[in-house]
C-alpha cells in the first residue's frame, strides 16, 4: 500500500482505508488535536485521524487511510517459445495488434491486462 500523501488526497487523488474501502478526503484542519487534523468520510461514517493517515500511532487499525493504488489498461502480445513465452506490453490495442502482425507467428496472442501501480 502507498502512504497517504496529505498534499495528493488534496488536490483530489483517491484514498482508501487499509481494508481497501474507498475514502473521500473532506478537509484538513491544523488546528486541531494531532489525532484530529484530518477529516475522512469512509461509507457513511465521518471518522476524525491524524494527518498522517493513522487512526491511532500506536497500532494499526482497519481504518488508516492510504493513498488507493491507480490502475491502467496495458495490452500484451505473448508469443510462445518452446514450453515459455515472451510477453511483450503495448499502452494501446492498436499498438499491440500491430507488433502481432510484425512477429508473423500465427502462435502469437493478444490480451489486455489491467495493472495497480
Amino acid at each position: 500500500m502507498k502512504p497517504f500523501d496529505l498534499e495528493a488526497a488534496m488536490r483530489g487523488a483517491p484514498i482508501q482505508t487499509r481494508k481497501g474501502r474507498p475514502a473521500k478526503f473532506l478537509a484538513f484542519v491544523p488546528e486541531a488535536m494531532l489525532t484530529q487534523r484530518l477529516v475522512v468520510l469512509v461509507g457513511q461514517s465521518v471518522l476524525t485521524i491524524c494527518e498522517s493517515g493513522e487512526v491511532n500511532e500506536i497500532y494499526e487499525s482497519n481504518n488508516d487511510i492510504f493513498m488507493a493504488p491507480k490502475k491502467r489498461t496495458v495490452w500484451v502480445v505473448r508469443r510462445p517459445c518452446g514450453d515459455t513465452a515472451t510477453l511483450f506490453e503495448r499502452a494501446t490495442k492498436a499498438e499491440a495488434l500491430l507488433l502481432a502482425v510484425t512477429l508473423r507467428d500465427g502462435a502469437v496472442s493478444v490480451h489486455s491486462m489491467e495493472i495497480e501501480e
